[in-house]
């Protein structure tokens, strides 16, 4: 199952790094307040995120960049994530040497049901 790893910018200016197998429904539950790590933050600004083809990997990548975000600015510089400067997802776009798969942003596969 594709998963992802995405970036919230909080009311106070930090950054909250997360993964998930459903981007647009985690961030409709990020901006409802219904996750607690960012309730008292809001209101939050989606501003970059990367697909990968597991959420194993995406999980692996999330730990990562938690750890150090000296680091995660490092890689957003390097345009390793998607970014997304109005805080609106892009499904067409990829960070460089990416290449997007077909809506991957809302989850749906084209062309059949989902396995």
């Amino acid at each position: 199952m594709e998963g992802f790893v995405y970036i919230l910018r909080t009311n106070k200016g930090t950054k909250y790094i997360g993964s998930t197998t459903n981007l647009k429904r985690r961030l409709s539950e990020h901006v409802a307040g219904k996750v607690n790590s960012t309730q008292r933050k809001l209101p939050i600004v989606l501003i970059a995120y990367r697909c990968f083809t597991t959420i194993k990997d995406a999980a692996l990548w999330e730990k990562k960049y938690k750890r150090s975000h000296d680091q995660l600015e490092r890689a957003i510089r390097k345009g390793i994530f998607v970014l997304t400067p109005n805080g609106e997802l892009r499904p067409n776009a990829s960070p460089a040497g990416q290449s997007p798969p077909p809506d991957r942003v809302s989850g749906r596969r084209l062309g059949g049901a989902r396995p």
